[in-house]
């Protein structure tokens, strides 16, 4: 395989890593976003992790979080009105140590939205050149995607695994590397918001940010296939001439 076939293969994995970054930031944006997070799936979170039911045991879910359902509803809504930006103003249930934590949240994923784009921008670029390039002589395209693609599945879907097997492991890493302070270990004791969002309900909320991600990584796909066809159509025209018929 010549050089320009491996820059292909390595530009055909490259691609596949920045789509899948590219929609899995855009899920957990979206998913920060919705106040359903922080009230119902709240609720089925606190109940699961006590081995209940979130409508059998209410009242024990009521009395663990601190708030009833009226409360946390209005709590789930201002939450993600701040989240969205639209509204600075956080649930008086939060101490300061809370409402830091919850600025550096915010912060995040507003930087998870913009990152999606620059990812979705790369991932376009990378089309084009491939386009460009399967059309140089002794470039074997078919083949080098092939190898390139696979190479990104597999890695994908090694570290997809290992996350899903070691969720708790990469739920502390993770908090580790993003944030520069400690602010995120808190004290069910006297943090409501751990009580609100235990661990359980980041589950829940990575089951959603997948399902997600993956119809957004078809339609994304799709449409760059698309781009390809356009842009390999394109270049031969302006290499070759028109193309007959």
């Amino acid at each position: 395989m010549n050089i320009k076939s491996i820059i292909m293969g390595v530009g055909a994995a490259l691609l596949l890593i920045a789509v899948v970054f590219s929609a899995s930031l855009n899920a957990l944006h979206a998913e920060a976003l919705r106040a359903e997070l922080y009230d119902e799936d709240s609720r089925v979170a606190v109940a699961v992790m006590h081995g209940g039911d979130p409508i059998r045991d209410a009242a024990a879910v009521e009395a663990y979080i601190g708030m009833d359902a009226e409360e946390q509803h209005r709590f789930a809504e201002t939450v993600a009105s701040y989240m969205r930006g639209t509204s600075d103003e956080l649930p008086v249930q939060l101490n300061e140590k809370e409402r830091i934590h919850f600025a550096d949240v915010r912060r995040l994923i507003q930087l998870a939205g913009r990152v999606s784009s620059i990812f979705l921008g790369f991932a376009v670029l990378l089309t084009v050149f491939g386009a460009w390039l399967a059309e140089h002589p002794g470039v074997r395209a078919g083949r080098a995607m092939a190898i390139g693609t696979a190479t990104g599945v597999v890695l994908l879907s090694a570290a997809g695994f290992w996350t899903g097997r070691n969720f708790s492991t990469a739920f502390y890493w993770l908090h580790d590397l993003v944030f520069t302070n400690d602010l995120w270990l808190m004290d069910s004791r006297t943090d409501i918001c751990i009580r609100v969002m235990p661990m359980e309900l980041f589950e829940i909320a990575a089951v959603h940010c997948l399902k997600r991600a993956l119809w957004q990584i078809v339609l994304i796909v799709f449409l760059l296939v698309l781009l390809t066809i356009f842009m390999r159509r394109l270049i031969k025209k302006w290499v070759n001439g028109p193309i007959p018929g």
